[in-house]
């Protein structure tokens, strides 16, 4: 597990972009980055903020960027292109179909993560943690998966962020409490449109209204199912 010190250093990097060369200790020998970018039209949605992303975890896990990477012409008139990076500095890309969700149910998982993984704030293949949830997802069970962390605060879904409504307001968990900042959980924060705080099982039944949000597939209004 990465230390405290690590996660510092790299919410430091995250806050004021200071190159870090942090040692990563026991984490998986074989790891990609992952971007996945909604294509429309045949243009990359949110394609800076995605590459920006992409280029702050390549330096923290010191992972060098093929030049190739910024000049991506998507194949494809409306698709998902998964982009992974490796290591040794290859890439794959991969064209995904959109489809339609198979439920607008969630439910909070037993499985309780710990903030200071750092792979939790970076968009990786390593995420041992998401696999049955994911497999709940992609079976149709779920929308998606909610977990919590040590501390009992909700974080993030297997594939989204989180975002309640109350009294109007728009709520998304902090990211000190161990999430990935979403492109499109940036981009509400950005303009202001969403407010971090810190988010319990208890607020969540309060809330007015839940969605799960990325960047490809935008709001989508769920329900939680009570277990």
């Amino acid at each position: 597990m990465v230390s405290l010190i690590e996660l510092a250093l790299y919410n430091l990097h995250q806050k004021y972009g200071i190159m870090l060369n942090c040692e990563v200790k026991e984490i998986q020998p074989e790891f990609g980055i992952v971007e996945t970018i909604l294509v429309t039209n045949k243009k990359l949605v949110f394609e800076k903020e995605h590459l920006e992303r992409l280029k702050r975890s390549a330096a923290f896990f010191s992972f060098p960027l093929l030049k190739g990477l910024w000049n991506i012409q998507p194949e494809c008139e409306n698709c998902i292109l998964r982009l992974v990076v490796y290591k040794n500095g290859n890439f794959d890309l991969k064209y995904l179909p959109l489809s339609p969700p198979k439920s607008n149910l969630v439910t909070v998982s037993d499985v309780i993560l710990d903030s200071s993984n750092v792979f939790l704030y970076h968009k990786t293949t390593y995420r041992p943690w998401y696999k049955e949830a994911m497999r709940e997802i992609e079976s149709g069970r779920y929308y998606d998966v909610l977990f919590c962390n040590k501390q009992g605060e909700l974080c993030e879904g297997a594939r989204s962020n989180l975002f309640i409504e109350i009294d109007g307001i728009f709520y998304t968990p902090s990211l000190a409490s161990g999430l990935l900042n979403g492109i499109l959980r940036q981009n509400l924060i950005e303009t202001q449109k969403a407010t971090e705080t810190k988010i319990t099982p208890e607020l969540l039944q309060k809330a007015e209204a839940i969605y799960c949000g990325n960047s490809v597939r935008g709001l989508a209004q769920v329900k939680l199912l009570d277990k």
